[in-house]
């Protein structure tokens, strides 16, 4: 063994090769080129359709849902299904592959079920497409975990705003009790002044400077 050969041997950790060997475990072998099925090359050359395609004919071909398909196709790691709407990517697809159809005016891919009260559309591949194929044994669709995240109030959110908002609003310093006040003390002012003024025998009347009793 040469030196270059033992070098890229030990370079990888055991932990990175342990993974890479699980995770090829876990991730069964899947079908996306469907030779044996009537597809069209015009609907073939969309690898994203083909991939829901294999994914449908995996599971058996049971209908599913946009829902439950994301997640079969999560669970094959098909398709990068990141973001916040996934069932709009699944059913843009879909919706896509079947207007090529309609324009080249061939059957369309998907046969469409209509599930519960709500009409909800279940797809499963057409039995043109399918074209006497049998469907594998139906699986079961593995159950997507829900990740609960806390709610967190940053310094941006609703609530620090609206105490933001509470501590800029400057107290009144104005009420009708403080005015009357006022108005007392002006005249008891008055008329100690002129009290007085009469009494030192001055013929000048001193005022506060108070124009209220004029």
């Amino acid at each position: 063994m040469d030196s270059m050969t033992e070098a890229n041997i030990t370079s990888s950790p055991p932990e990175a090769n342990e993974a890479a060997a699980e995770t090829a475990m876990e991730t069964p072998i899947v079908d996306t080129e469907l030779a044996q099925l009537n597809i069209r090359d015009q609907l073939r050359a969309n690898s994203s359709f083909m991939k829901v395609m294999a994914t449908l004919f995996h599971y058996g071909n049971q209908a599913m849902n946009a829902a439950q398909l994301v997640i079969a196709v999560r669970a094959l790691n098909l398709l990068p299904l990141r973001g916040e709407t996934p069932k709009s990517t699944i059913q843009g697809i879909i919706s896509t592959s079947r207007k090529i159809a309609r324009d080249l005016k061939i059957p369309d891919p998907f046969r469409i079920d209509k599930d519960g009260a709500g009409r909800q559309a279940k797809y499963a591949i057409a039995d043109e497409i399918m074209n006497g194929v049998q469907a594998p044994e139906i699986k079961e669709i593995p159950d997507e975990p829900i990740i609960l995240r806390p709610v967190e109030y940053g310094s941006s959110g609703y609530y620090a705003n609206q105490h933001a908002k509470r501590q800029r609003k400057a107290p009144s310093l104005y009420s009708p009790s403080t005015k009357l006040r006022q108005k007392k003390k002006s005249r008891v002012t008055r008329t100690k002044k002129k009290d007085a003024s009469e009494n030192g025998g001055s013929d000048v009347e001193i005022e506060s400077g108070d124009d209220d009793f004029e």
